[in-house]
């Protein structure tokens, strides 16, 4: 399962960084390392228990603080952009966290198969996770309106 989620990164080492970013969100290594594996969006817990809930921001954020934006603005000569009070302007506010977190919901395991050397699990952490359509809410319009705001 190591192996497999490393080989994403060979697979596409002088490639697009699109392609990069949309295995590991389908990795089910990354879904249980930021636990969002199983997140279901707010409709979905208060319809079918009655709470309220909100999706897991984990991976949200690391996507936003790690794998994009960073977590200030910066100049083209990499130094921070500061504001009237020579503070570093945020690149995001915990707001865009929420909503971008909309967008990692409904993510959940393949069955596991037999053809794998650990046996002993019950997990399939080695093929790309799959969206059950009730539990998420419209990704690709969430990630859209995150993305494009910046």
């Amino acid at each position: 399962m190591y192996l497999n989620y490393y080989d994403i990164f060979v697979r596409h080492a002088f490639g697009s960084y699109f392609d990069i970013l949309k295995e590991v969100a389908y990795s089910p290594m990354m879904a249980e390392m930021l636990t969002f594996l199983d997140s279901k969006s707010t409709s979905f817990v208060l319809k079918d228990t009655g709470n309220k809930a909100f999706p897991d921001e984990n991976f949200a954020r690391e996507i936003m603080q790690l794998f994009t934006i960073g977590v200030h603005k910066l100049n083209m000569d990499g130094t921070p952009v500061l504001d009237a009070f020579d503070n570093p302007i945020p690149t995001y506010e915990n707001s865009d966290i929420q909503n971008f977190a909309r967008a990692w919901t409904g993510f959940t395991r393949l069955p596991k198969r037999a053809n794998v050397e650990a046996l002993d699990e019950d997990d399939n952490r080695i093929d790309p996770m799959r969206i059950e359509g009730l539990w998420y809410v419209k990704p690709l319009f969430f990630f859209i309106c995150c993305i494009t705001r910046f």
